[in-house]
């Protein structure tokens, strides 16, 4: 009896710590995913066309459809300008980075600096 509980002791651990490392390598996925985006937007929206008088923040609510683009679905700014210039260089733009999750919103904090 003692060695049927011994080796059921035993799968259980390593059950577990399977699962965690299983864990550990998803959550690597998905940084190296975010980091991706955030090179690929960075990319986007590198030299705006105009210049900015004060530092802007804005919030960019954006989901990535099937087809692997960014759509823009809400900017929360009070400068138009701003908001024109990145809806005109992100929206309907395919990136090449795949391992975002498709049509889940997603938030984008954004600094638009003065100079």
């Amino acid at each position: 009896m003692k060695t049927i509980k011994n080796v059921l002791i035993a799968l259980v651990l390593t059950f577990s710590v399977s699962l965690m490392a299983n864990n550990e390598k998803e959550g690597e996925k998905k940084v190296s995913a975010k980091a991706e985006l955030k090179t690929e937007i960075s990319n986007l929206l590198n030299k705006p066309s105009f210049t900015v008088e004060n530092t802007v923040n804005a919030k960019v609510h954006f989901i990535l459809n099937t087809k692997n683009e960014f759509v823009v679905l809400k900017i929360d700014n009070s400068t138009p300008s701003v908001e024109a210039y990145i809806k005109s260089n992100l929206n309907y733009v395919k990136i090449s980075t795949s391992k975002m999750q498709k049509n889940k919103t997603y938030v984008l904090p954004l600094v638009v600096k003065k100079g």
